[in-house]
């Protein structure tokens, strides 16, 4: 028997302690049991059921699969595992028939990666006019977070990028090359992406802050000898490892996990069926079918699609400053919550 990667061992944990405080509630041993399963699902059915995106059941099924990795492995009566594999059939299927909540976000607020690009550079671009150091900050910081990572979809554990360790300048560019832990990997992955050009510049312009563009050089030198974390707060001090997702939310109305899913639907609008295969390295998926069983949608594709035709026509300077003042908008809410 393999030995389960330490994601899932540490799931396994989470789900074990959670289904023993069940127990306790019920006055049962921590000790798997028909009735504890029973109790402790329905507990976390009804946990789930109050969230604001309701019960998801490819939670239920993730839980399920946890205790069932236990249940083997620590050799419980066939019986345990017997009931268990029942309810992971079933919450499988059911999962299929529950359209991903990533999907429903993403049609909502029509996002595709060109509009993110064109919110990053209104941000940017926005810079120059601003007469505060601590929003300039703010904003470089936004703009690099929409641009950076709608090219390079990374998962949320990978996003806090750190100069020579992470990102580095080679070859005139820079490449981002780390390791990304996935669900059922015994090892972690190499991660490697260079960025082109026009996304490097965001960089840069973190680099440089306020300084003189001929400091640009020295500046990345520096910051790399240092290993200093790419996004700071205004005050240097390091930000918090929500701080890239809280952004990208705060900024497009979109959580960090649909990056993905709208690398996806975009190449699939553009390029039909080969946009799969063009769209992966970004992503970090080795395997076609995971990829159509998670992150593609024929009803979001369809959606990109059709703004995506439209898109240079509403590419106008008085929506991008529009736009511009929304998203200064969006960070003058967030810059009033203190990282978590």
């Amino acid at each position: 028997m393999q030995v389960p990667a330490r994601s899932m061992v540490l799931r396994m944990r989470e789900k074990l302690c959670q289904y023993a405080w069940s127990a306790g509630k019920r006055e049962l041993d921590a000790e798997l049991t028909l009735s504890g399963i029973d109790g402790y699902l329905e507990d976390l059915k009804t946990r789930l059921m109050l969230r604001p995106q309701g019960l998801r059941w490819a939670t239920m099924r993730a839980t399920v699969d946890a205790l069932l990795l236990f249940s083997r492995y620590s050799g419980a009566p066939n019986e345990i595992t017997r009931h268990l594999s029942a309810y992971c059939r079933d919450y499988a299927v059911r999962e299929t028939g529950q359209r991903a909540l990533k999907f429903f976000a993403l049609a909502r607020t029509g996002n595709s990666t060109d509009r993110v690009l064109d919110m990053a550079e209104a941000l940017l671009d926005g810079v120059a006019a601003e007469e505060h150091p601590r929003k300039r900050h703010q904003m470089r910081n936004g703009a690099t977070i929409l641009a950076v990572f709608a090219n390079a979809p990374l998962r949320n554990a990978s996003a806090q990028l750190v100069f020579g360790e992470t990102l580095f300048w080679e070859r005139e560019e820079w490449l981002i090359r780390t390791e990304i832990q996935k669900t059922h990997a015994r090892r972690p992955e190499v991660f490697e992406f260079p960025l082109h050009p026009e996304v490097g510049r965001f960089i840069d312009a973190l680099v440089l802050g306020d300084a003189s563009p001929v400091m640009l050089t020295t500046l990345r030198e520096r910051l790399i000898r240092e290993r200093r974390q790419l996004f700071v707060l205004p005050d240097g001090s390091p930000a918090a490892a929500t701080y890239v997702p809280r952004v990208f939310q705060a900024l497009s109305g979109n959580s960090f996990t649909t990056l993905r899913v709208m690398l996806y639907s975009d190449a699939i609008a553009q390029h039909g069926v080969e946009g799969i295969e063009l769209a992966k390295p970004a992503a970090h998926h080795a395997s076609t079918e995971i990829v159509k069983r998670h992150y593609i949608a024929e009803t979001v594709a369809e959606i990109h699609a059709n703004k995506i035709r439209n898109r240079r026509s509403m590419r106008l300077a008085d929506r991008l400053s529009e736009g511009r003042h929304d998203l200064m908008a969006a960070l003058d809410e967030y810059g009033e919550k203190k990282p978590r």
